[in-house]
């Protein structure tokens, strides 16, 4: 039996506005179009992936230069017998249509909800430094201190999008004083020495730690690059434990992929941020590295596009690729240049290597090649 792949990158939108269907924004559209087809190399054959837009030939034929033991992909359901497998948990195949689920949302929900992991953070930690706001208004306790930068994350994000960083204590008594229609919470934004990830796959009684990885984000805290790091799993800390925790607090089960988002602080000691129940591009790029496990070091990440006019050329694409390809290194680009007509503003690649050297930038590169 096999599965039916579907990359909902907007997950978080989907539970957090449900029973509504929320709208693609524009300048996202092309963006979560392209994500799809991250799936490809987690499929194997007699596996379907599920696309929402006309299948990109050419991007289909570079792919299949690199791997041919994959699934293909799809715009409607072909087997009534696969196994869904989504980004995120929200609906059901029923024969030949997939429908959201009321019950799996709502598990989704809780899950994933950033106000009920950072309380239970605060529990577990024993720390009381963050505010809540689940009505729209802000409680801000006797003597709690606004001296420091503050995080505000909603409920439900991805990729820190919506988040909001607040520099100064006058910002921030501005934010607290006025009725907001977000549910989130304010956090201190602490000086970091290290981001990084731990990836598991749960099953019904166990958590199998997989891998860690190094993360890099932005200022605004934005994904943007993902190196596999086994060496981050010596940290001591029981990651299992945290989650049963966690599951038991919520009255749930589950079984899937999670992500684990942590970061070392200035003073050596380890936070975790977030929970994602749910696949994440730290995961896609550890099935990637089983493909390419000659290689030692396994780097995924985002970079934009510049200059880049012949997007449908499959020769040029592979070329591309090839130019950077040698016995130590391969390059592989995840995702097309378009979808719907309209070039993405960036694209995810994989870099694999099999020594340390410095990651190499590849802006330049792009913006010369793809001419």
């Amino acid at each position: 039996m096999g599965y039916l792949f579907r990359l909902n990158s907007l997950f978080e939108w989907e539970i957090s506005s449900y029973p509504s269907t929320p709208a693609i924004p524009q300048k996202l559209r092309e963006k979560v179009y392209s994500l799809e087809y991250l799936f490809f190399f987690l499929s194997q054959p007699g596996d379907e992936i599920l696309v929402s837009q006309p299948i990109q030939d050419f991007f289909v034929k570079y792919l299949n230069f690199f791997e041919k033991k994959s699934g293909f992909f799809c715009t409607t359901i072909n087997f009534s017998n696969l196994i869904l497998r989504e980004w995120g948990k929200t609906s059901v195949l029923k024969g030949l249509s997939m429908e959201r689920n009321q019950e799996r949302i709502q598990e989704s929900k809780t899950l994933n909800s950033k106000i009920k992991q950072s309380e239970w953070n605060d529990l577990y930690f024993r720390k009381k430094e963050r505010l809540y706001s689940k009505d729209g208004i802000w409680e801000v306790p006797d003597g709690f201190s606004l001296n420091s930068p503050y995080l505000f994350k909603p409920e439900w994000s991805f990729s820190g999008i919506s988040q909001k960083i607040f520099p100064g204590e006058g910002d921030l008594r501005s934010f607290l004083g006025k009725k907001t229609k977000e549910t989130g919470f304010l956090e201190p934004l602490h000086k970091r020495k290290l981001d990084f990830s731990v990836l598991v796959e749960a099953g019904e009684n166990n958590f199998q730690i997989l891998s860690g990885l190094r993360t890099e984000i932005n200022s605004n805290h934005n994904f943007v690059r993902a190196t596999l790091d086994e060496t981050i799993l010596k940290e001591k800390f029981d990651f299992g434990m945290y989650l049963s925790g966690y599951l038991q607090s919520t009255g749930l089960k589950y079984s899937g992929p999670i992500s684990l988002d942590c970061y070392i602080n200035e003073d050596g000691n380890m936070e975790i941020c977030e929970i994602n129940f749910r696949y994440t591009m730290g995961r896609i790029l550890y099935e990637i590295s089983k493909k390419y496990s000659e290689f030692t070091y396994h780097t995924l990440f985002f970079e934009k596009w510049k200059n880049c006019k012949n997007i449908f050329d499959f020769k040029l694409l592979l070329d591309f690729s090839k130019s950077l390809n040698r016995e130590d290194m391969i390059f592989l680009v995840l995702t097309p240049f378009t979808v719907t007509g309209n070039p993405t503003q960036s694209g995810v690649f994989y870099l694999g290597r099999k020594d340390s050297q410095k990651f190499i930038d590849l802006e330049k590169i792009i913006s010369i090649e793809m001419i």
